[in-house]
């Protein structure tokens, strides 16, 4: 499989601080080439936050920022992934999804009391970033990442294909392994 990164782009945005909520967009920056992405594990999985693709810290004024624990869980998803576990990113295009954080996922009470204690302004603030991927560079293998198929569209992709999760290294996938820029998340009214 091939591990060069297409030349897709990640944003984030809070679009509400009660609850939080964070806006995460893709977009395709290629001007010939469209991507269809498996949104499984991806920065468009709806179940990112509980996936552990999102790290959240508390940011302090004085020392390090300290990862704040989200539970992550482990599932099984049904194969083959039916049609809306894809997305199609014409050149030009963007797809987005928002991330609640909220009971129960986000223990919401011990999240806004660190983020508070952490701070001297007394502003709950939390700074998150998606990480999808690997990216310890002495790693040999290539783990983890968005699945990407460039060049095609779901209806390009045969069934091996889909099945395999592009694993089987046939023509055009990649593993999209992407860190955003961190997003100051406002918490509170």
């Amino acid at each position: 499989m091939a591990s060069n990164s297409p030349p897709l782009s990640l944003g984030l945005a809070q679009t509400s601080n009660s609850p939080p909520t964070v806006n995460i967009t893709v977009t395709n920056n290629s001007p010939t080439e469209t991507y269809t992405m498996l949104k499984w594990s991806s920065p468009l999985d709806p179940l990112a936050l509980h996936l552990g693709l999102i790290s959240v810290t508390i940011p302090s004024d004085s020392s390090p920022s300290t990862p704040f624990e989200v539970p992550r869980i482990m599932l099984k998803r049904a194969m083959p992934p039916p049609d809306d576990a894809f997305v199609i990113l014409a050149p030009g295009e963007s797809a987005s999804q928002d991330i609640v954080f909220r009971d129960p996922v986000v223990d919401m009470d011990n999240l806004v009391s660190a983020a508070t204690e952490a701070s001297s302004s007394g502003a709950s603030v939390v700074d998150v970033q998606i990480i999808c991927g690997n990216f310890d560079e002495d790693e040999e293998v290539d783990r983890g990442g968005a699945t990407v198929w460039v060049g095609k569209k779901r209806e390009d992709l045969t069934e091996e294909e889909v099945s395999s999760l592009g694993r089987s290294g046939g023509d055009g996938v990649v593993r999209w392994r992407v860190k955003s820029e961190v997003l100051k998340l406002e918490i509170g009214s």
